[in-house]
C-alpha cells in the first residue's frame, strides 16, 4: 500500500466543530486532540469534503471520454453511494492533524 501525505494550509483562522448541537445555531464545540490540545478534522469528515469537491468538479466536465476517465477514477478512490463491499472505495484518510 502506497501512503501520501496530504499538506494545506488555512488562509484565515478555522475551528473544525464536531457536528454536535442544535439546528439553527452555531457549533461551538471544537473537536481537538486530547494529548496536543490542537483542533483536528476526523478523516471521515476530510473525506466527505474531498468526495463533495470532486463531485463538483465532475460535475463541470464536458462529455466525453476525458470524463468518463475521471469518473472511473474517482470511483475507484472513493467508491460509490449505496454500493455493495466489492465496490468500496480504495482511498483511506486519516485525521488532518
Amino acid at each position: 500500500m502506497k501512503k501520501l501525505e496530504l499538506h494545506f494550509v488555512l488562509q484565515s483562522d478555522a475551528t473544525f466543530g464536531r457536528g454536535d448541537g442544535v439546528a439553527g445555531l452555531v457549533d461551538q464545540e471544537v473537536e481537538y486532540d486530547v494529548a496536543t490540545g490542537l483542533p483536528f478534522l476526523r478523516g471521515r469528515t476530510l473525506r466527505g469534503l474531498l468526495v463533495e469537491e470532486c463531485a463538483n468538479i465532475l460535475f463541470a466536465l464536458p462529455a466525453g471520454a476525458a470524463k468518463e476517465r475521471f469518473d472511473a477514477a474517482a470511483s475507484y478512490l472513493f467508491g460509490r453511494p449505496g454500493s455493495q463491499i466489492e465496490d468500496e472505495g480504495y482511498l483511506t484518510i486519516g485525521a488532518a492533524q
